[in-house]
């Protein structure tokens, strides 16, 4: 009685849900990463290959990237996430083609045609690779961290302008976040940290960096860090009403506190590594994300009687 006292006595100072949820998190994060590219460009505008801001940048991607739902509001940004990272999702071998495109003589506006290599992935390549023509590969990561800065910016005007209609439509919002959350908890799961450390099937004992996000920048176990607080920013946050007090009143409170625990654990285990994302310690964060995959994907949605438009077992 006492925990339900405090839940619903904070829920009535604090900003309502979704609205919180929305504003404090989705909002603010696509802002936020707005931001961050227009520092990357104003650096690279200046010569200057500033890693610390590309770091900023990539970690600020990956909040927006885990709760994606622009293209569910507007159908024309359905792939824009893959227009800005093709981390897992790749066709090609990008750095070959901008080793040819470094090496060659070809006005960039022409040789720089292709979305791939304008992503997040090419300009980490082109920051974080060994110089061999430093003036024009600048030149190219400049072109890359402004179409990505353009992305990001309608990413946000997405958002600002679709408030008003999703915020009158609860239950859409609530699909939203329980397939955005299912979805990169498996992502987080078998892509980040299963692929990499080999403790995914399909690389069983295969441990190669090189299948890790954003391992040119070291910066692989800190996306996956990031990704972990955007998801407990939405379960168990302050200051707003979130994702687990609306489901608690919504009657899973058993499941949300699985899901809160399991949360904490990864959040927790994920530090303990110590930067080392290929250290044997990391089968414990594995088996943590899986937990909380069932917790959202098994768990939760039966709790709250919700389908989910979810990727298949195999990830297609």
């Amino acid at each position: 009685m006492l925990f339900l006292f405090a839940v619903i006595s904070l829920c009535a100072a604090d900003k309502p849900f979704p609205k919180g949820i929305y504003e404090e998190v989705i909002l603010a994060d696509a802002r936020h990463a707005v931001s961050s590219a227009q520092t990357v460009v104003k650096s690279l505008e200046t010569g200057k290959m500033d890693r610390k801001a590309f770091e900023a940048l990539a970690l600020d991607w990956k909040k927006v990237q885990a709760l994606y739902i622009a293209g569910e509001l507007d159908e024309s940004f359905a792939d824009t996430p893959y227009e800005i990272d093709i981390y897992h999702n790749a066709k090609e071998d990008v750095t070959a083609q901008l080793d040819h495109i470094i090496r060659s003589n070809e006005p960039l506006e022409r040789a720089m045609f292709k979305n791939s290599y304008k992503t997040l992935t090419a300009l980490e390549y082109l920051m974080f690779k060994k110089p061999k023509n430093p003036e024009r590969e600048q030149a190219m990561a400049l072109i890359s961290a402004r179409t990505i800065q353009t992305k990001l910016s309608s990413i946000a005007s997405v958002y600002e302008k679709e408030e008003k209609v999703l915020m009158a439509d609860e239950s859409r919002f609530n699909a939203l976040m329980m397939n955005q959350l299912i979805a990169s908890s498996y992502e987080l799961k078998e892509w980040r940290v299963g692929e990499p450390t080999g403790w995914a099937k399909k690389y069983k004992s295969q441990r190669d960096i090189r299948r890790a996000d954003l391992y040119r920048s070291a910066l692989a176990l800190k996306g996956i860090q990031t990704i972990l607080q955007t998801h407990n920013r939405v379960m168990d946050a302050v200051g707003y009403v979130d994702f687990g007090d609306y489901a608690i009143r919504s009657g899973a409170k058993s499941e949300v506190v699985l899901v809160r625990k399991t949360l904490s654990s990864a959040i927790k285990d994920a530090a303990l590594l110590n930067g080392e994302l290929l250290s044997p310690a990391s089968k414990t964060l594995y088996t943590d994300l899986g937990r909380l995959h069932n917790g959202y994907y098994i768990s939760l949605i039966g709790a709250l009687k919700m389908t989910s438009k979810i990727l298949d077992a195999d990830g297609d």
